[in-house]
């Protein structure tokens, strides 16, 4: 009976010991991602065999004698690797990979020991008889080998260097390292008790897993203790973290407000100096007219005074049909209708612009031409058609303008490149940083819309215009087209920028 007792004693802390464990492990599992905590799991772990080959000894007979204790030594020693690693841990002494390696290897060497059966000197057989505190227990036993003694050992050895590691962190200022520090002692203690046990020089019961428990409990209330702090911790900067996302919040929303104030605000500014612009472009042509008609009314007037008062307003009227037209089509949105041909319809379409004195000249590169556009061939002509102009516009003498076509890159992607070279006088750094701005020209007849125009169409196309100019040494302006069909339907609408 009192054999019965034992056991179920031992049962019943192997099932609390494991219960720990699984609640450490968890633990590191869930939230507090520390070592400490799932190796001091893992030793309640191996402890719980211990407990479980501890209560199988006293149940069993001479039959199952070696089982139980190989189940036992199975967690014995690989709960002398895990507290060695734990204690470590747990006093802030960061250990090596390379010793831990060669810590767990010698552990599974043991293990090996006792799996093959080289624990016990064979056929040696002793009859025990066991007084202790009121139980009796009649049993067998074995004799271990040498290399069974080393490995008690080792534990010891492991033990002690615990208990060092723990009384250093005390001696540092961790007080809760000393009822972890006193418990280790006990259990040192108890492993002594445990191996003169096997040794036959006591006749006392099994300690371990009783002792662990004066170790295990301050270490897992510490450990515990712990991770409600950090919980704590964590939920305190959760609100703090929640506090500061409602603030930006509050603050973003100000800003978009701000945003959205100053974007009307820019808005109205665009509309006034466009509106200014307009009037500028718009007063002098009307002036003209205004006085051409006046001209008109003289009853002085001669017949050829008054042919070219009338070829005056005409060209006048032009102007400012010219001005409405570059406005609408700068103003208006750019909806694209993409189909595919050659660039050299485009070309053929600018070289229609040219006079006697120009000369409209299409390169194409033969090594890594473009043998086909996917675009808005009307719009992209009518681009096409503002470079050439410009470039006829830059040589009122007479000159050569080349058309370049290619492949090329923008953003990563394959494009087209349509590069189109004048040699004209060119433009210095100041025009040249104004010359996509609306309205600007240096051309008296000029609406100064050109190449914004040009701009617009090739942003709504997913492409981009490039400008290089040289005083005296001509412009070349390039405009650049991608070529893969996902990349170009980015943009089939374009609206109106301010």
């Amino acid at each position: 009976m009192d054999a019965v007792l034992l056991s179920g004693i031992l049962a019943g802390w192997a099932a609390t010991q494991i219960a720990l464990g699984a609640y450490l492990v968890l633990a590191y599992s869930v939230g507090r991602r520390e070592v400490e905590y799932l190796v001091f799991g893992l030793s309640c772990f191996a402890l719980a065999i211990t407990s479980a080959g501890a209560a199988w000894i006293y149940l069993g007979v001479q039959a199952t004698w070696v089982r139980s204790m190989m189940l036992l030594h199975v967690g014995a020693i690989a709960a002398s690797a895990l507290n060695l690693h734990f204690a470590m841990c747990f006093s802030g002494v960061k250990p090596s990979r390379r010793f831990l390696a060669g810590l767990y290897l010698i552990a599974i060497l043991f293990e090996l020991l006792n799996a093959s059966g080289g624990w016990w000197v064979r056929d040696v057989w002793y009859e025990r008889h066991t007084r202790f505190l009121g139980f009796e227990w009649h049993g067998y036993t074995q004799r271990p080998t040498a290399a069974a003694m080393t490995f008690y050992v080792l534990a010891a050895i492991a033990v002690a260097v615990g208990l060092a590691l723990l009384y250093r962190a005390h001696r540092s200022g961790r007080k809760e390292a000393l009822p972890a520090l006193l418990g280790g002692a006990v259990v040192l203690l108890a492993m002594g008790n445990d191996v003169a046990i096997v040794w036959r020089e006591w006749r006392t019961v099994c300690l371990l897993p009783h002792a662990f428990w004066l170790y295990a409990l301050p270490v897992a209330g510490t450990l515990l203790g712990r991770y409600r702090a950090a919980a704590g911790e964590l939920e305190l900067k959760e609100a703090v973290l929640r506090l500061k996302t409602e603030q930006l919040q509050e603050s973003t929303e100000q800003l978009r407000q701000i945003h959205d104030e100053l974007a009307r605000k820019q808005q109205l500014a665009a509309v006034g100096e466009l509106a200014a612009a307009i009037a500028h472009e718009v007063r002098n042509p009307l002036a003209i007219i205004i006085n051409a008609v006046a001209g008109l009314r003289r009853a002085t007037a001669t017949e050829n005074d008054r042919a070219t008062l009338l070829d005056i307003v005409e060209e006048e009227s032009a102007r400012l049909n010219g001005l409405v037209t570059h406005l609408l089509q700068y103003a208006r949105p750019v909806k694209l209708t993409r189909s595919s041909f050659a660039p050299g319809e485009l070309v053929r379409r600018a070289q229609s612009l040219a006079d006697e004195r120009h000369e409209v000249l299409e390169l194409v590169d033969s090594d890594d031409g473009v043998t086909s556009l996917r675009a808005d061939a009307e719009l992209l002509g009518l681009a096409l058609d503002n470079v050439v102009s410009n470039s006829i516009q830059a040589m009122p003498g007479g000159g050569t303008i080349r058309i370049v076509v290619r492949k090329d890159q923008l953003n990563g992607a394959p494009c087209a490149r349509i590069e189109v070279r004048d040699t004209g006088h060119g433009m210095d750094e100041k025009v040249l940083s104004r010359a996509m701005d609306p309205f600007f020209t240096t051309h008296p007849s000029g609406t100064g819309l050109g190449l914004p125009i040009v701009q617009r169409i090739m942003e709504a196309h997913g492409g981009a215009v490039r400008l290089a100019s040289q005083p005296g040494e001509g412009t070349s302006v390039t405009l650049l087209l991608p070529l893969d069909d996902q990349l170009a339907a980015v943009n089939t609408t374009a609206e109106p920028r301010p």
